[in-house]
């Protein structure tokens, strides 16, 4: 696909809260400023919702779910076409929608454009396709029974967005939540909510009911937190920090005991054989953690590579990471932009302290680069050992970890020793290894010779251990909205 030129200045439209397809101030009155992370500079004033507004906004997905409301009674055909009106409506404006993520989170426009918001189209067709396809059993049971299973929608949903991927995944979670004939009510994170107000203006355009879709920016401990505790809502779903996830499933369970969905962090290990396509396992690792600035929740951040190339794939590293380029996201050239905000950059940098003060070699960057903003150069350490902090937390930026291993009994529980189980790659030309890997690994995802590709909308996507509950996309995401029921009907005998 062929890419636009980016908008460099576009046009804040949309800051109000969005409920029953109307724009909303706040009850309060307060607002809080969305911060362009390139210069630290505020962008714009968004309403600043919070418990009373939250309120407000799943009184109205509760109505918009009532029997006999227009989208319960809804074709399901008629859902379908109605998400796919909405995948029409962003594609036509994609230009627009990539230069305003790329404003107000810093990502670079080609990963923009070509990642999130077409990435963002596809998750609705997909999710679109679904719709008319969710079907029960018949079971054939003992007894003059006929029993057979619906599988119905829960209804009010919750849907937590993180700022490092905001319209893509919001459409990660809004296309099935859609699909299985839920309302919803989002809470975007407050460093970006600017694309998810943007959705929620084609979201009226396409036809959806008032209701069905409502958003509410604010902050996670007022509105987030209000979302996982109220009774009217059937079910949470959360993309963020294994910290904040932990609070969200507590929450939860002090009230309706809500179902919830969690997508967490991660420290996934990337395994290096000595025998792989040493320059593509480089570039592929290289990618797996400098992709959209390191913040990424299934990123390759403990680089573990066999003894026999470590000297050699860490001086390749190094060379990859000094060439990389960091800069006005706008340059269809810069590779990296800034971190999303001053919270996060001083947090890596303090990783990045302590790496060296625990005896992990710095082999290039570690330090701010610019005077504005919240840029950071690209970093590779070596030496590093399973014990460190920057093996052990998730730093979150763009910050390469190399660890030496000796054979593959070795790396197996070095690898899995984590609380973490988002992802794992494994780079080899043999296959034997390559599967022993792939069946070890204590996690959602396993990429053979290649890393943070394939699945999209198609291939379910989730975590191990303390990395989630649940899954993301592909069939397992419609059941993640689904209540199963069982009808069981008596079937009259005549008498002979």
């Amino acid at each position: 696909m062929s890419m636009p030129k980016p908008i460099e200045n576009p046009e804040v439209k949309f800051t109000k809260i969005f409920i029953n397809n109307e724009w909303v101030d706040s009850e309060s009155g307060k607002t809080f400023a969305t911060i362009n992370p390139c210069t630290g500079e505020k962008i714009a004033d968004v309403q600043e919702g919070d418990k009373v507004d939250a309120n407000k906004a799943v009184a109205a997905a509760k109505k918009a779910f009532e029997l006999g409301s227009e989208w319960r009674t809804m074709d399901a055909s008629k859902r379908g076409r109605l998400l796919n009106k909405l995948a029409d409506l962003l594609e036509e404006d994609l230009a627009y929608a990539a230069s305003l993520e790329t404003l107000d989170n810093g990502k670079p426009f080609t990963m923009s454009y070509h990642v999130d918001c077409t990435g963002a189209v596809k998750e609705l067709r997909y999710m679109a396709g679904w719709s008319d396809k969710i079907v029960g059993q018949t079971i054939p049971v003992d007894g003059d029974f006929f029993c057979y299973t619906r599988h119905e929608p829960i209804g009010v949903v919750g849907a937590i967005i993180p700022w490092n991927f905001p319209l893509y995944i919001l459409t990660q979670k809004l296309g099935p939540i859609l699909a299985a004939g839920c309302t919803v009510v989002v809470k975007p994170a407050e460093q970006t909510p600017l694309t998810a107000l943007y959705l929620a203006s084609l979201i009226k355009k396409a036809g959806f009911p008032p209701g069905v879709v409502n958003i509410v920016p604010g902050y996670g401990p007022s509105a987030g937190a209000t979302l996982s505790e109220h009774l009217d809502v059937d079910k949470i779903s959360f993309t963020g920090s294994t910290e904040v996830g932990q609070l969200v499933m507590q929450a939860a369970g002090r009230t309706n005991l809500k179902g919830v969905a969690l997508e967490c962090g991660g420290k996934s290990p990337n395994i290096v054989f000595a025998d792989c396509d040493m320059d593509y396992a480089v570039e592929m690792s290289h990618n797996a953690q400098f992709f959209n600035m390191g913040q990424v929740c299934c990123a390759g951040s403990r680089t573990f590579v066999q003894e026999d190339i470590y000297d050699s794939f860490v001086e390749k590293s190094v060379a990859r990471a000094k060439k990389r380029t960091i800069g006005n996201p706008f340059d269809p050239t810069t590779e990296s932009g800034p971190q999303i905000d001053d919270i996060q950059y001083e947090k890596i940098l303090e990783l990045i302290e302590s790496g060296k003060k625990e005896g992990a070699k710095l082999e290039c960057g570690g330090g701010k680069k610019g005077d504005k903003g919240y840029f950071i150069e690209s970093t590779v350490f070596s030496n590093v050992t399973d014990d460190m902090r920057i093996a052990k937390e998730e730093i979150f930026g763009p910050v390469q970890q190399i660890i030496k291993f000796k054979d593959i009994k070795e790396v197996i529980p070095r690898a899995n020793k984590t609380t973490y189980g988002l992802a794992s790659g494994v780079f080899t030309k043999d296959i034997d290894k390559a599967l022993m890997i792939a069946n070890a690994m204590q996690a959602g995802t396993v990429w053979v010779n290649t890393f943070l590709a394939g699945g999209g909308a198609h291939a379910p996507f989730g975590g191990y251990k303390m990395s989630g509950v649940g899954r993301e996309q592909g069939s397992y995401g419609v059941d993640e909205y689904l209540e199963i029921k069982t009808v069981v009907v008596k079937i009259p005998q005549k008498n002979s």
